[in-house]
């Protein structure tokens, strides 16, 4: 004969340990709707790149960006037309180029058509304006492919900022 679940008064017959307890079915209920959910939330038109930065004075030394004026790090995407260069993200082609520089980190969307940019940063003051070289320098872009859906890793750039107004140090005169 086979094992009814309730007795003849309705309760159940089923063990404690054979059911699934509820924190354990809430559980498995919100992973499967995350997982539903993220898979069709990422739409991508292009590849992306990322870039890390170190921000450093003329003797190497670490710098916050705070106390050397940077405010902002940009990336460029240089594309090369009939009439130079352009800047995908200066154009607004890309959506986001523009990050804090104290995050040491920056990451644009999926957006970047398939094809060959050159890749650069600039250093931004608190007013949005480039640094002038003068002030702050960057490593010359570099040329890169992107493919569509793939992230392209710049690596690590490093920011160096001209200390001027420092004229003496712990060993003398600085020029």
């Amino acid at each position: 004969m086979k094992r009814q679940p309730f007795d003849d008064k309705g309760h159940s017959k089923t063990r404690p340990q054979d059911a699934i307890p509820a924190w354990r079915a809430a559980a498995i209920l919100v992973c499967a709707a995350t997982l539903g959910v993220l898979s069709g939330c990422l739409k991508m038109e292009g590849g992306a790149s990322e870039v890390n930065w170190v921000v450093r004075d003329e003797t190497e030394s670490a710098k916050r960006c705070d106390e050397v004026g940077i405010s902002k790090i940009r990336i460029q995407v240089l594309q090369e037309t009939d009439g130079g260069m352009t800047d995908l993200c200066a154009e607004g082609k890309i959506g986001l180029c523009t990050f804090d520089c104290k995050d040491g980190y920056g990451a644009t969307p999926f957006r970047i058509p398939t094809g060959w940019y050159y890749f650069g940063l600039s250093a931004l003051s608190s007013d949005g304006t480039p640094l002038p070289p003068g002030v702050v320098s960057v490593p010359a872009p570099v040329f890169r492919r992107v493919i569509d859906g793939q992230m392209l890793d710049l690596g690590v750039w490093q920011v160096v900022v001209t200390t001027r107004n420092q004229t003496k140090s712990n060993h003398g005169e600085r020029p």
